[in-house]
């Protein structure tokens, strides 16, 4: 039974359940890459990640990935799991946003030096674990895909960080954010668009550019985005609110406050703006798809699983526990690789 009294509301997805077929390997890889990168050294935490099942998500994301593919986006994934957890959703009592402003610039100065060295530059040159791991997935990604396609991860992993440093001074400040501005944040902060910015790389292909800059491709991006960004917030509310150390910052709360909503009315209208935006989704990539080659349409494949993949891992990830802390919750559909 729940230890609250909310109800989780319908969450539609019109899109049939998927897993790679190496899920179990890129799990593994997932753990022990974490591990040996320095980015996980407690092993509370590192019980903890692997309850989790990070690799499962990446699996149910990506299930026609390439075994490199997978690989790198499990590495991708660990990454942002455990930077947001580390300095955005749980840090310490002496953590500010001026803290996480320096990680993000140490982050992204390794970075930058690696590409001005031409890859020559080792990972270990720095000694902060986030960003010598950070350095060592671009020079993956470099050796597998082209330079565009690293120089879009490295613009939506900016704007990411750019997202993580306004959410930490919207709770840094006590304010509730305006809805609109909430949802301007939540889409950088989400890490949708970090994947969707390499999720072709990780099928084995490239997206043109004049087809991934397409106003129409974009559009259904900025829709997947938010899609996983307010399922995520509707299934891990129950965790948020009851968590002592939780940042409680997310869309049903921000909906109760700008309309004076209970809890489960705020959860129901975050479930009912979610189903308008799949709705939408539908019927744009209809138009889409009319006109796309096959790696256009392999791409809204693959936007299609980021949608419906979040969702599956996130009714039974141990991270949230909605069984927990809603009734009405279902077991997602099994499928097997």
């Amino acid at each position: 039974m729940p230890l609250t009294g909310w109800r989780l509301p319908a969450l539609h997805y019109p899109f049939p359940p998927e897993i790679h077929p190496e899920a179990a390997a890129g799990e593994a890889h997932l753990l022990d890459w974490a591990r040996r990168e320095g980015l996980i050294t407690d092993e509370r935490e590192f019980a903890a990640f692997a309850r989790a099942r990070f690799g499962e998500l990446v699996a149910r994301e990506f299930p026609g990935a390439t075994r490199e593919g997978l690989e790198l986006a499990c590495e991708i994934y660990a990454w942002q799991f455990v930077f947001d957890d580390r300095y955005c959703d749980r840090p310490g009592a002496d953590w500010d946003t001026a803290h996480l402003g320096l990680a993000a610039l140490r982050v992204l100065t390794a970075v930058e030096e690696s590409l001005a060295a031409g890859h020559a530059a080792a990972p270990g040159h720095t000694a902060d674990p986030c960003a010598r791991a950070l350095v060592g997935i671009c020079r993956r990604l470099a050796t597998m895909g082209s330079r565009v396609q690293l120089e879009r991860f490295l613009a939506a992993e900016r704007m990411y960080l750019l997202g993580a440093l306004a959410q930490s001074a919207t709770v840094t400040t006590g304010r509730t954010p305006p809805v609109d501005e909430y949802i301007t944040m939540r889409y950088y902060m989400c890490g949708t668009p970090v994947a969707l910015a390499v999720l072709d790389a990780a099928y084995g292909f490239e997206l043109p550019e004049e087809e991934y800059r397409d106003p129409d491709v974009q559009r259904l991006c900025r829709i997947t985005a938010h899609v996983t960004g307010w399922a995520n917030d509707v299934l891990s509310y129950g965790r948020e609110a009851t968590g002592p150390d939780e940042v409680a910052l997310n869309l049903p709360t921000v909906l109760a406050s700008a309309r004076a909503l209970t809890a489960q009315e705020a959860l129901e209208a975050s479930a009912r703006m979610h189903n308008e935006e799949i709705a939408a989704y539908l019927r744009l990539e209809a138009r889409v798809s009319a006109r796309a080659d096959h790696r256009l349409r392999c791409y809204l494949s693959g936007l299609r699983s980021m949608m419906r993949g979040f969702y599956d891992w996130g009714l039974a990830t141990d991270r949230y526990r909605v069984g927990t802390h809603f009734s009405g919750a279902i077991r997602p559909l099994e499928v097997r690789p």
